[in-house]
């Protein structure tokens, strides 16, 4: 879970953004908003994890309900925060990249999107 925070963090930074954990809140956050959820499912003592970014998300579905049960913050995205969505494959090879580092691994975007069609 630490490991997904520190990703979405430098992810966030190679964008001029200044992500950061709040204690007792999980996730990442720019200031109040929450940006980025993480997640962790375990089932038939299998866990699973997982994060979303918040790149160009529509924010008004989030008008509706008490985002990740805090009454207190809001949501934001990146689109919000720099007045403009930067490019998702942008993002997208951030996040690998920063990935790869956190984890110590040479990930190959090529195989991870022939695995994401494989699974789907």
């Amino acid at each position: 879970m630490r490991a997904l925070e520190a990703v979405a963090i430098e992810a966030l930074r190679n964008f001029g953004l200044h992500g950061e954990r709040i204690a007792g809140r999980p996730g990442v956050w720019c200031g109040d908003a929450k940006v980025a959820a993480i997640g962790v499912r375990v089932k038939g003592g299998v866990s699973t994890h997982g994060m979303a970014l918040n790149v160009s998300t529509d924010l008004s579905w989030f008008d509706a309900i008490v985002a990740c049960g805090i009454a207190d913050a809001s949501v934001a995205s990146m689109e919000s925060l720099l007045g403009v969505a930067p490019m998702m494959a942008a993002v997208e090879s951030s996040i690998v990249d920063r990935l790869g580092a956190e984890l110590g691994l040479t990930l190959r975007p090529d195989r991870c999107e022939q695995e994401l069609r494989r699974a789907s």
